[in-house]
């Protein structure tokens, strides 16, 4: 729904019931119970430690939406990245077709694996064997030889 006020989408999602929902973008959504801007630090704060308490009194997983500008850093507030349980980064080139997804948890562990995705014209699909598909670009056979992926 195409709704920015943190109290609007309360009453949805609590008529609606949920299992799921994304806020999109975190920096847009304001709260009436402050007079800040949206994307300000207290906007922010406020509406992701609502969204997570809502989460947390219905049973379901709310997805917060943030970017990472040019320069590789969170736009706006980083405190988004310890009011959350985990923080997702979805990283590709614009020249390769694969897209990686890391995982860092601030709660109950670590999360050191990424996901391999490829892009297709279909959407993303996973890749089951990503060593199978790096070996496959190498060209040469040199006996005794290894191939790293750095």
């Amino acid at each position: 729904m195409a709704e920015i006020q943190l109290q609007k989408l309360q009453v949805s999602i609590d008529t609606i019931k949920l299992d799921i929902a994304a806020a999109d973008l975190i920096r847009a959504i304001y709260s009436d119970a402050l007079s800040s801007a949206s994307g300000s630090i207290a906007q922010v704060r406020e509406c992701a430690v609502q969204l997570m308490r809502i989460a947390q009194q219905s049973s379901m997983t709310i997805i917060m939406v943030g970017y990472v500008t040019k320069e590789s850093v969170l736009s706006g507030p980083r405190l988004l990245k310890y009011i959350v349980d985990t923080v997702l980064y979805f990283e590709g080139d614009t020249y390769s077709s694969f897209r990686l997804v890391r995982a860092f948890k601030n709660c109950f562990g670590a999360a050191d694996e990424p996901g391999i995705f490829e892009m297709t014209e279909h959407g993303l699909r996973s890749v089951a064997n990503p060593s199978a598909l790096f070996l496959s670009q190498h060209k040469y056979t040199v006996p005794g030889s290894c191939v790293l992926v750095t």
